[in-house]
Parts: C-alpha cells; sequence; structure tokens
C-alpha cells in the first residue's frame, strides 16, 4: 500500500547526537560473497597476455569443496571431537539458532513461498555428498560452531570541534558469535554468513554512535586504502601518546581476536602498515584480505594463507582458490535497540522520552548514518540536497509510529526498535536474513554471469591471436560452446534464484520488493538477458557467414561439376579415354612449364 502523505513529508530526527543514546541491545549479520578464481593459478599464456582462464576449475570447486569439508569432519567425528565446520543436512533441524524454538522456526518456514522453501530449507543427504554425488543438490551449508565470540578494537574520535580531529579513544568490544555459516553453490559461489550481538545486559555499554564505527570497520574484508603520510601525535586513553605511522590501513579494525568453545583466542590484528609489497598487490590485483577473515573462512584465498586458529582442510596447492567476490565492504545487517523510555540529562532537569519521541529524538545525520553504515560524526552526512528524498528512498515506515522502523540501501538492511516489539528482532534474523540472503544470490550470480561473458570474448581474442601465431583456429566454435555453456547456467539461475516474491505476507513482500528495487536485480535481470542475446546474434551471424562461405564454395564446385559434366556428356567418356586427349593435356603442362623458365 502506497504511504500516506504525512509519513512521506515528516523527517526523521530530533536534537539528540548519537554518542548520548543508549543501545540495548545490538546485532551485525554480515554476508561476504566469494567467488573461485577462475585464474587460477594457470601458466601464463605464450604471448605474456596474461594467465590463461580455466574453466575446469568451476566444475571442481563445488565438489572438492564439499567433500573436503566432509573429509575433515569424518576425521572430527572419528577422533571424537564434534569441531569444526559440519554439514546442516536439514535446517529446520541440526541448522536452527541458538535461543530460536520450534515455533520460531515454524514461522520461519510458513512464511515462505514452496518454491523459496526448497533453497532456504531443502534437506541434504551427508553419505551421498561424501560419495560426489551432487546431482540436483544446488546449495550446501556447513556451520563453524566452534567461535563463541570475537573481540573488535578501534580508535574513535572524542573530539569532533578540531579540525582534523586530533584525540582519539581506543575502543574494544567483546560480542557475542552467534552464527557461522558457510553457504556452497554449484555456480562457483560461496557466502559466509557470520552473525554477531551485543545482547541486551551486556557487558560493554554502547551507544548509537559505537554502533556507527563498529559497523563501519567490521564489515571490511580488506583495507579500502593505506594511509600515505604519517600522522600528527594523538592522545590515546588512558593517556599514552603515540605516531600514527604512514603506511597504516584504514577504515577497518585495530584489532580483532577470535575465542573459541575452549576459551582459547588468537590475536589476529589487520595490517597496520605496509608490511605487504604494494606493487606486487597491484600487480597480481589481489587484496590484502584482513587475518581474521583469512582465519575464520575454511576456503583456500587466491594470494593467502590460511591462518592458525581455524586450520583449513582446503588449504593445498592443488585446490581451487576463491577470492572476494565484490569491494571490501560486505554486505550487512543491523538491528539496534533504542530504550523505550529514557531520560535525558538536561540543565532545566530531566525530560522523559517515550517510544514515539525517542525516534524523533534521534539527530536525522545518525538515521542516514546508520542506514549507509557510515562511522560517527555530527550534522548530516552528505549534502542536504542528495538526503531530500532519503526518507521516501530508503526508509520503511509502517509501524514508526510504534517505535519500529527498517531502512535498506543496496548493500545493507537496517532495523532501529524502540518498544517492546521484540519479534521484530527475531524475524530480523530469521525471514528477513532469508530475503536479504536471496536477493544477494540473485546480485552475485547474475554479476558472475555478466563477468564470464566477458571472460569468454577475452579468452576468444586470445584464442584468435594464437590461430594467427600457428596455433588452434577453433576460436569461434569454442567461444560458442562457452556461450552456450554460460546460457544454460542462466536459465538454471532464473529458474533456481531468481525470486520476484517470496511470501503473500504484506510487509514481508514490500521489504522484499524495497530491497530488489534499491539493488536494481529486475534492472540487472534485463541487462543479462540483453547481453546474451547479443552473444547469441553474434554466434547466429558468424554461424551463417560460414555458412554462406561453405555454400559459395560448394557453388564452385558444383558449376565446375556441371562444366565438365556436360562437356562429358556431349563428347563421351571416349573422349577422356582417348590418347589424343591425354597427349594435349601433357603438351598444355610442357608449355606452362616452359614459360616459367
Amino acid at each position: 500500500m502506497p504511504e500516506t502523505p504525512e509519513a512521506t513529508t515528516i523527517l526523521l530526527g530530533g536534537d539528540v547526537p548519537g554518542h548520548e543514546v543508549p543501545v540495548v541491545s545490538f546485532r551485525q549479520i554480515l554476508v561476504w560473497p566469494l567467488s573461485v578464481d577462475r585464474r587460477g593459478a594457470a601458466k601464463s599464456a605464450p604471448d605474456g597476455i596474461g594467465p590463461r582462464v580455466r574453466p575446469e576449475l568451476v566444475e571442481r570447486a563445488f565438489v572438492d569443496t564439499v567433500t573436503a569439508l566432509l573429509a575433515a569432519q569424518t576425521t572430527a567425528d572419528q577422533a571424537g571431537a564434534r569441531a569444526g565446520w559440519r554439514l546442516i543436512e536439514d535446517p529446520l533441524d541440526d541448522g536452527r539458532l541458538d535461543g530460536l524454538d520450534d515455533a520460531a522456526l515454524y514461522g520461519e518456514f510458513v512464511y515462505f513461498h514452496e518454491f523459496a522453501q526448497e533453497i532456504l530449507f531443502g534437506k541434504v543427504d551427508r553419505s551421498a555428498l561424501a560419495a560426489g554425488r551432487m546431482d540436483g543438490t544446488a546449495l550446501v551449508r556447513f556451520r563453524n560452531s566452534d567461535v563463541v565470540a570475537v573481540e573488535v578494537e578501534w580508535d574513535r574520535v572524542l573530539d569532533w570541534s578540531e579540525s582534523p580531529p586530533r584525540r582519539l579513544a581506543h575502543h574494544r568490544l567483546r560480542l557475542s558469535v552467534e552464527r557461522c555459516d558457510l553457504l556452497l553453490l554449484r555456480e562457483g559461489l560461496a557466502f559466509l554468513v557470520l552473525e554477531v550481538a551485543r545482547p541486551e545486559g551486556g557487558e560493554d555499554e554502547m551507544t548509537v554512535a559505537d554502533v556507527q564505527d563498529l559497523v563501519d570497520r567490521f564489515r571490511r574484508a580488506f583495507p579500502p586504502y593505506f594511509e600515505t603520510k604519517a600522522g600528527d601525535v594523538y592522545d590515546r586513553i588512558p593517556g599514552d601518546r603515540a605516531p600514527l605511522p604512514a603506511g597504516r590501513a584504514a577504515r577497518v579494525p585495530s584489532g580483532v581476536r577470535w575465542i573459541t568453545r575452549n576459551g582459547a583466542a588468537c590475536d589476529t590484528h589487520v595490517p597496520t602498515g605496509l608490511a605487504h609489497d604494494i606493487e606486487a598487490l597491484i600487480r597480481t590485483r589481489n587484496p590484502v584480505v584482513a587475518p581474521h577473515w583469512v582465519d575464520l573462512v575454511p576456503l583456500p584465498l587466491t594470494g593467502q594463507k590460511a591462518g592458525a586458529s581455524v586450520p583449513s582442510p582446503l588449504n593445498a596447492d592443488d585446490r581451487p582458490r576463491w577470492k572476494a567476490f565484490s569491494d571490501e565492504r560486505m554486505p550487512t545487517m543491523v538491528s539496534v535497540q533504542l530504550p523505550e523510555t529514557w531520560r535525558k540529562a538536561a540543565t532545566s532537569g530531566d525530560e522523559l522520552w517515550t517510544p514515539r519521541a525517542m525516534m524523533r529524538a534521534l539527530e536525522r545525520g545518525d538515521f542516514i548514518r546508520l542506514c549507509f553504515c557510515d562511522d560517527r560524526g555530527s550534522g548530516l552526512p552528505y549534502d542536504p540536497i542528495f538526503l531530500a528524498n532519503f526518507e521516501q528512498d530508503h526508509c520503511y515506515r509502517r509501524f514508526e509510529s510504534r517505535g519500529t522502523l527498517f531502512m535498506a540501501t543496496e548493500y545493507s538492511f537496517v532495523h532501529v526498535l524502540c518498544s517492546d516489539f521484540t519479534d521484530s528482532l527475531i524475524h530480523m534474523r530469521t525471514m528477513y536474513c532469508d530475503m536479504f540472503l536471496l536477493a544477494h544470490i540473485e546480485l552475485v550470480i547474475h554479476l558472475s554471469l555478466s563477468n564470464r561473458i566477458s571472460v569468454a570474448i577475452g579468452r576468444r581474442d586470445l584464442r584468435q591471436m594464437e590461430a594467427s601465431c600457428g596455433g588452434s583456429a577453433d576460436a569461434e566454435r569454442q567461444f560458442q560452446d562457452e556461450i552456450i555453456k554460460i546460457e544454460r547456467s542462466f536459465l538454471d539461475a532464473e529458474q533456481r534464484y531468481r525470486f520476484t516474491g517470496v511470501t503473500n505476507q504484506l510487509q514481508g513482500g514490500e521489504l522484499f520488493g524495497m530491497l530488489r528495487r534499491k539493488m536494481r536485480l529486475d534492472d540487472l535481470y534485463g541487462e543479462m538477458r540483453e547481453e546474451l542475446s547479443t552473444a547469441t546474434s553474434f554466434i547466429l551471424s558468424a554461424n551463417a557467414d560460414r555458412q554462406a562461405d561453405s555454400a559459395g564454395r560448394l557453388n564452385v564446385f558444383a558449376v565446375l561439376g556441371l562444366v565438365l559434366g556436360l562437356a562429358f556428356s556431349f563428347l563421351g567418356m571416349n573422349a577422356v579415354m582417348s590418347d589424343h586427349f591425354w597427349n594435349n593435356i601433357t603438351l598444355a603442362k610442357s608449355n606452362q612449364t616452359t614459360q616459367l623458365f
């Protein structure tokens, strides 16, 4: 239903800055897409253009990864240790999350249409997967229950009145790890789903500004850039003074430590300096994935070695390697629960805030920072003209008056709650997380198929160049085969992962539609169909040209055959068999040879 005129005209926010607003509970769900590195470990092409693409890696990666993880699970079971990454055979049984009862699981299951249920809750047969029988299996889930907590450290600004800010505070926060899943798709794609939370009544106090800092930094898989100049001496709590060196990683946590079930912890700080050869990284196009993510993911990443805290059963030289699919910012879901009522200290006395007033109290700029996953700041983070339609474009306000607000971008889905309707927090962990995951699977598959078309065209050009140097001359045929494979993958993905609607529930349908619009899924789908249509038209045109050329050659032979046939029919076969005929042919050849010399 369309929003009311009032909802579209009233702006969010009030005059209370985020660093003054406490947080009751906080939850962040990261969805990190990975893809098989199609370059693999192939040797460079003879012309020096670059490594040949190895398409067989995509077919190998899914089977090899599943069987290797299952083999590691079997070894752990035989040793009597239920540790490491374990297969989820039934998402509604051994895949249930802590804190969710049967009623929540039932509500999650019946929320979706049947075709969506098959992807989200489909069972798998462990014995069949271990034997390498993957027919009909499109998605396999593994879960790591060993990691139970994480400690994140970062520096935060104390005084924004200085320009640039010079006083920083070192902040450390311990979060519980509620979910650590790995989803593997046949299309050579994987998704790490990590859920961390600071539950209600947690030891570490948080404000909205702390949430903004944490969300912005923790979601980054690798540094977006490195500082090129040394910073001034900063004051850090508790009073130590240290210069910030040049070459430090920017906009990432200063330290991350995973804590396992047995209480063991491993310090895996992100790089703070240019310990890596940046020139080599530029040459190989491999970003410096933060060590804590390398340790957590059981897949061998391109250019990285598995860490010691969570050993990888796949870290072998002959295994297909994986890489981050997009930039460093992982798609993120955030739930922030604010107090139902809150007394704010003021010079004139204490003021009592009701749920609706609380939603109005927080500054508009803080809502915008939460929506776009930006770190703390003062005022608006962007130009007012750019933010003129923020409420209409990014906010779902159906129950705002009851203290519930949803916000979305193409990479984030944020829930702000300041009422006792805690069921929406459960919905964020279950149904809305499922919808967010489905939308990003569709997005990544579209982008992956588009990339495969570009790679196929590049390989065709390379083959043509090799053919001109004496190599194989069948470039067009191989290109046609690759495009046919991509079309087949596109049709499979269209039927399996493309969902324009997943539920009949009104709010769920509206939120899913909002996500799809922000992510431009329909536009990407149309562009993908257009790319395939263009490639197919090119192939048909090339085939028509080759057929026309072949037909022309056949016509030449047909005309020659017709002339000879008419001549022989007129003269008879005796003309061919006579000595006079062959003597004339021999004499003609002799005259041609004499003319040449």
